[in-house]
């Protein structure tokens, strides 16, 4: 199968590259070179999840952690969390290695891990800073403001 990456910058600029299927037939392992001057923040793999794979888990590399995503046990950030002062929850599921949040009254969204504890979606222009316990974390909202949540 053709290899399809998805490699963003530290300005937020994504490109996508194509690999064709004939780099197979030539090694075991293959390397080439992504043209720019900026510095690659991460690097997903199969970034529309269309190819069969038995672990999602491990398609991206991001360069604060320095780690495959393999390497990161997302199950500890899997639950249902609240907010005492608003009526809505937050559910982390995860589904063929990716982690998706449902808020209530919203529809689904992805996110990925960009930094220890911390995921992002920006389609949705949210991040997620969980504490050291995972027990809780604050939603960052665009304007900068944190509002708490803990594991219900």
């Amino acid at each position: 199968m053709p290899v399809i990456l998805d490699i963003k910058t530290k300005s937020g600029k994504v490109s996508r590259v194509k690999l064709p299927v004939e780099i197979w037939q030539k090694n075991k392992e293959w390397s080439f070179k992504q043209n720019t001057n900026e510095e690659i923040e991460s690097i997903t793999l199969d970034p529309d999840h269309v190819f069969p794979d038995s672990n999602e888990a491990n398609n991206s590399w991001i360069s604060a952690t320095g780690i495959i995503e393999k390497d990161v046990n997302l199950d500890v950030y899997l639950g249902t969390y609240s907010n005492k002062v608003s009526p809505i929850k937050i559910i982390f599921a995860k589904r063929r290695g990716v982690i998706n949040v449902e808020i209530t009254g919203y529809p689904k969204f992805n996110v990925e891990i960009i930094a220890k504890d911390t995921f992002e979606s920006k389609e949705a222009g949210l991040k997620f800073e969980f504490d050291e316990s995972k027990k809780g974390f604050n939603m960052l909202l665009p304007e900068g403001e944190k509002i708490p949540f803990t594991r219900l």
